[in-house]
């Protein structure tokens, strides 16, 4: 076992090699770090904070079987920037997620995401569980292949929409003109309060 200082998450990102588990206790941890290894980082929930963004740049394609980040909160957006399969996020809470690069069978459980969540062409199959997200953004071209299950959405700005939602909630702002003629809503509660149709 290898301690390092909150500041040195970099530093012990670097020395990790694939499969080892980096465990963070609570404190702010500087951020602005990317990840290059099949590495598992956990923390001790919402006390365990990275401050800044998190780029996921790996050489490869590589398939991760286990979860990437667990229990953290991250004070900045979530890069990911190369292609991985079977990536996992869980009990975490973030800024913002982007894609910029091809994932296949990603999994966010039990996540929280506090501002935007941006699907693009480059998701190839997505499945985000209990979770609870701000604002999903998206087209008919990327939101096709994800799936939401047990969540909470407050706002839709997706033209198209045609991912599935079950067993969820739409909250604040929803436009039925968005959803394509594939969307599928399975026992999802809309606040027609805030609907436009």
């Amino acid at each position: 076992v290898t301690l390092y200082n909150a500041d040195e998450l970099s530093k012990a990102l670097d020395a990790s090699v694939d499969g080892d588990t980096l465990y963070l206790n609570e404190g702010t941890f500087t951020g602005g770090i990317t990840i290059k290894k099949k590495v598992t980082i956990i923390g001790s929930g919402s006390a365990s904070i990275i401050s800044g963004d998190v780029t996921i740049a790996f050489t490869g394609t590589p398939t991760l079987t286990a979860n990437l980040l667990d229990a953290l909160n991250i004070s900045g957006t979530i890069n990911i920037t190369s292609a991985v399969n079977g990536l996992k996020l869980r009990k975490c809470k973030f800024t913002n997620i982007s894609f910029s690069a091809y994932i296949n069978d990603m999994i966010i459980d039990r996540c929280f995401c506090t501002n935007t969540f941006t699907l693009s062409t480059y998701v190839k199959g997505l499945t985000v569980i209990n979770s609870k997200i701000y604002n999903l953004n998206g087209d008919a071209y990327n939101t096709s292949v994800a799936t939401f299950i047990n969540c909470c959405i407050c706002r839709i700005y997706a033209s198209s929409f045609s991912g599935t939602i079950m067993n969820s909630i739409l909250y604040t702002y929803c436009n039925y003109s968005w959803f394509g003629n594939y969307a599928l809503l399975v026992n999802t509660l809309v606040n027609t309060s805030n609907l436009t149709i």
